[in-house]
């Protein structure tokens, strides 16, 4: 006998925020390679790979997934693609909600990509 709810269907997706940071220092990069971010969209696939608000970070969405393990495998996919373009630039990631100990002076936003003006400038009060 079927129970309630066997056949429900969902679909799965993750993102994730990483911080591209100096391999040997690991102090952020105040202003990373736009090379990292130009060979992640290249590569990515079904996958979305963008900028984030600071310069020094990159968030990854995952494609869309209808199990678990199709998560888990499009997480290694998504991970390794932001790993190996760092490190074909000279980056490092680190996945952190916030640098340990980077001062705010090398936590730049990013700048919008149609005008090239800062995201900060855009933000509404309060949502920082």
């Amino acid at each position: 006998m079927a129970k309630a709810g066997d056949d429900l269907q969902i679909t799965l997706g993750v993102e994730e925020e990483f911080f591209l940071i100096d391999p040997d220092t690991r102090d952020l990069l105040a202003d990373p390679d736009p090379d990292i971010f130009a060979a992640c969209e290249r590569n990515s696939g079904p996958h979305k790979v963008v900028p984030e608000f600071l310069r020094s970070q990159i968030e990854t969405n995952t494609r869309i997934c209808s199990t678990v393990t199709d998560v888990r495998e499009a997480l290694v996919e998504t991970r390794a693609l932001v790993l190996e373009s760092a490190a074909a630039h000279g980056a490092a990631v680190i996945a952190s909600s916030t640098h340990p100990f980077a001062e705010r002076s090398r936590r730049p936003p990013a700048r919008s990509a149609t005008n090239g003006s800062p995201l900060s400038s855009r933000t509404p009060c309060g949502a920082c």
